[in-house]
């Protein structure tokens, strides 16, 4: 698993590298099931990729998740800032560590991924503040329903 892990993780820090340079880019943190890494970039006004690469810590499990994301006003302003709502469809992959004592013990998940959740950001430093649930259909290696949350902070470059 670690293998997999140092992959992925040397792989998401070139995404973010390489996003940064972008004109609206938020790296930040998202604490829940998930807890870790996350980042966005804006689409311009109405629109957003968001990914994490986190750890569920409720068990041994490395998670990958990347959506498109639809935002919208949610009518509510603070400070004369709008506060939003975003919906999104995407993907996530899960890689389990099933310590069965077998030498081939790793096991993954694969499936989509529909995000729904509200967020805020500041003018001054420019941080967005969030909160999510998820609703994961699992496709591979067996179909299953899972749900993820959090809420995190994003720092804009």
């Amino acid at each position: 698993m670690k293998t997999k892990f140092n992959t992925a993780l040397i792989a998401f820090a070139v995404l973010c590298f390489s996003l940064a340079a972008q004109a609206d880019f938020g790296l930040g943190l998202i604490i829940g099931s998930p807890t870790g890494i996350s980042a966005k970039l804006s689409q311009g006004r109405d629109n957003a990729f968001d990914a994490a690469m986190a750890w569920d810590l409720g068990g041994d499990h490395f998670h990958i998740h990347a959506d498109y994301l639809w935002l919208k006003n949610a009518g509510v302003r603070l400070d004369k800032v709008a506060l939003d709502w975003y919906f999104g469809i995407g993907g996530r992959l899960v890689l389990l560590d099933n310590d069965n004592r077998r030498r081939d013990d790793d096991d993954y998940r694969l499936g989509v991924r529909a995000p729904i959740g509200i967020g805020y950001t500041f003018k001054d430093p420019r941080i967005e503040v969030f909160g999510e649930l998820a609703l994961i259909l699992n496709l591979i290696e067996s179909t299953s329903i899972d749900i993820d949350g959090g809420i995190g902070a994003r720092f804009h470059f």
